[in-house]
């Protein structure tokens, strides 16, 4: 049997076995607050049911924009990453959650929140807590791309599975799955590249108040460590108080390597607070390091402070600090060095109105394999400045956005000026039509660019969408003076049943001077509730 028969093969199998009896689920409604490239942060979390690993859908208007996963949870707000690669998403944009049944779930905010576990509501939840044995819900699905240009053709098929099981072992528990594989055309002939990006089996007792996590994981709420191969737990202390621990291996992107080469470990303590359901906050500070061979690469102190005052107000703010022992004293020059800073505020002062304001600054700094010369990621990507936002919502649907930033320069304190603007509606005459309209400016030492696009939806039925776009881009680059023009045009079919059941189609061309390229991308699914 080929690989790739066997890998088709393998999930049709964990369907059987894990028994695929659809769940009614709910849904939780959030705002995106903030975007840092693919990482999303919302204004829902554990308060709301939100967990990590869960699945949602990102919406700007009516129109769907892509599918999201969460990452990682706090009480009131929560990190999502998008799962589709060329979808942009913005501040304001609608993402909606699917959670399992209320009825046959934990709520995380009970099990953490010793104000919420003590009312007659948490103690409700816990008495209907029947997690059934082996249900399945996620979703699985089959895809081909196919990339054509002047001279050749590729066809990749690919499959994909995210899933959550509960009650694998005890009502308490739960296996999370997520696998994505693709074949690939190499020197060799055709392989299955394959990434199993997380599986872990998690535990929570919500009277004893704790809570531990085996296998691919993320470190809670530990921002920078990344994904771990490896085990985390966490035990309340009472009155917000929670204490934690995760170690492991450094995860790799294809698990047929393992390696251990790379190990991080550290301890963290948590403080929850929800007043009520509209004031909510959370405070962590955190000790992590990573380790190459046994040698020391980077050891930090980690903080993040979370706020938020119902629907018109939200905070969110994180720092991580470098300890520098050893070599990294001598190639630093300082005991302890402010190595990233972001922060980023959220206010409606009107149903119309949102206003942000935030602020990105990272530093170079040295690890194991860049302690001659520091690695410059952050001085090329510029992601020092400060950003601002306004977003104005008229009748029908119309939203006008703007987003303006300026960052600086690590190299010469050169400020250069970023920024986004969009018009758009999801209903033209109260029919369901939309249009929008987006002009992207960025600038940074390297290059500058712009992008403009057109594009309109229309959903002739309530379970389908087609989409068009169009859009020119221009980038021109500072060196050497070279510019770039591209036209691209994109056409997508969506059809969700009621059943679960998806089908998406796309079509991307991109056109240049020299060359054409075309995208075709077809997916079939069902979602598993």
């Amino acid at each position: 049997m080929t690989r790739t028969s066997f890998t088709y093969w393998g999930l049709v199998a964990i369907l059987l076995l894990c028994g695929a009896t659809p769940l009614r689920a709910g849904e939780v409604a959030a705002r995106v607050t903030y975007v840092a490239w693919k990482t999303l942060y919302l204004n829902a979390g554990r308060a709301q049911g939100v967990e990590n690993g869960l699945n949602g859908l990102l919406y700007r208007g009516e129109s769907l924009v892509g599918e999201i996963t969460v990452a990682a949870t706090a009480d009131s707000t929560c990190v999502a990453t998008l799962t589709a690669e060329g979808v942009v998403a913005l501040p304001g944009d609608r993402a909606i959650i699917l959670l399992m049944d209320s009825e046959n779930r934990n709520f995380p905010a009970a099990a953490h929140s010793p104000m919420h576990s003590n009312t007659n509501d948490a103690g409700r939840l816990v008495s209907r807590q029947r997690k059934p044995h082996g249900r399945f819900t996620g979703r699985v699905s089959f895809q081909t791309d196919i990339y054509q240009d002047n001279s050749s053709t590729e066809v990749n098929p690919g499959a994909t599975l995210r899933s959550t099981i509960p009650g694998v072992i005890t009502n308490n528990s739960s296996l999370s799955l997520k696998y994505r594989g693709r074949q690939r055309t190499n020197p060799n002939g055709k392989i299955w590249q394959h990434r199993l990006y997380e599986a872990g089996l998690s535990f929570e007792s919500t009277e004893q108040r704790w809570r531990a996590s085996f296998g691919r994981i993320q470190a809670g709420s530990v921002a920078g460590i990344g994904y771990l191969d490896g085990a985390y737990g966490e035990v309340g202390l009472g009155n917000g108080f929670a204490v934690g621990a995760f170690g492991g291996a450094q995860a790799q992107s294809d698990l047929s390597n393992t390696d251990f080469s790379t190990t991080k470990g550290g301890v963290l303590l948590t403080h929850r607070r929800s007043a009520s359901f509209v004031r909510r906050s959370q405070f962590t500070l955190a000790m992590a390091g990573e380790y190459v061979y046994g040698n020391l690469s980077r050891e930090f102190i980690y903080q993040q402070s979370t706020l938020s005052l119902g629907n018109g107000f939200s905070l969110y703010e994180s720092s991580d600090f470098n300890i520098n022992r050893g070599w990294r004293h001598d190639a630093e020059g300082s005991a302890l060095s402010l190595a990233n800073m972001l922060a980023n505020v959220r206010y409606v002062p009107f149903r119309s109105t949102t206003l942000s304001i935030g602020y990105d600054g990272r530093a170079r700094y040295h690890e194991w394999e860049s302690r001659e010369t520091p690695d410059s990621l952050f001085d090329d990507a510029i992601r020092h400045g400060l950003r601002a936002g306004i977003e104005l919502s008229f009748l029908h649907g119309v939203r006008l956005a703007a987003q303006q930033s300026y960052r600086s320069d690590p190299a010469d304190d050169t400020f250069y000026p970023s920024g986004s603007y969009s018009l758009s509606t999801n209903s033209i005459l109260h029919n369901p039509v939309g249009a929008s309209v987006r002009f992207n400016r960025f600038s940074n030492r390297f290059s500058t660019g712009d992008l403009r696009s057109v594009s309109a939806s229309w959903a002739p039925v309530r379970y389908a969408e087609l989409r068009a776009e169009y859009g020119q881009t221009q980038y021109v680059y500072r060196l050497d003076k070279y510019k770039s023009d591209s036209n691209w045009m994109r056409a997508s079919f969506d059809l969700n049943l009621r059943s679960g059941t998806y089908l998406s189609l796309q079509v991307d061309q991109s056109s240049t001077a020299d060359e054409t390229t075309v995208r075709s991308f077809i997916e079939l699914g069902q979602r598993f509730r």
